[in-house]
């Protein structure tokens, strides 16, 4: 993981320093979201999606995945902020549509 951080930052600046093109194939969304504005989706050789990383995840994901962590045990039912998915005593986890989640990052 911090191998990964450090190679981010490293084609981050150098980017910027150098004004290239970077071409990522990925599938992983962190490297994807920290590195990109412009995404391709290639299925079977076809180009699926072009254009910014907001528009294929407004266009592909209607929801978000809240993980919650408590540090007692939660008793109150929370199913009326989302689906729960995954239960614990101390933990919780909601499906939200996206509409309803405040970006806080």
């Amino acid at each position: 993981v911090v191998s990964q951080k450090r190679v981010r930052e490293f084609l981050r600046i150098y980017n910027e320093e150098h004004r290239i093109v970077t071409l990522l194939t990925s599938h992983y969304m962190q490297d994807i979201q920290e590195l990109c504005h412009r995404v391709l989706v290639i299925d079977h050789g076809k180009i699926f999606f072009d254009g910014p990383l907001a528009q294929i995840i407004d266009r592909f994901s209607g929801h978000k995945i809240l993980s919650l962590t408590f540090e007692k045990e939660a008793t109150r039912d929370l199913s009326a902020f989302g689906e729960v998915t995954e239960q614990t005593p101390v933990s919780v986890q909601l499906k939200v549509p996206r509409a309803k989640v405040t970006e806080t990052c």
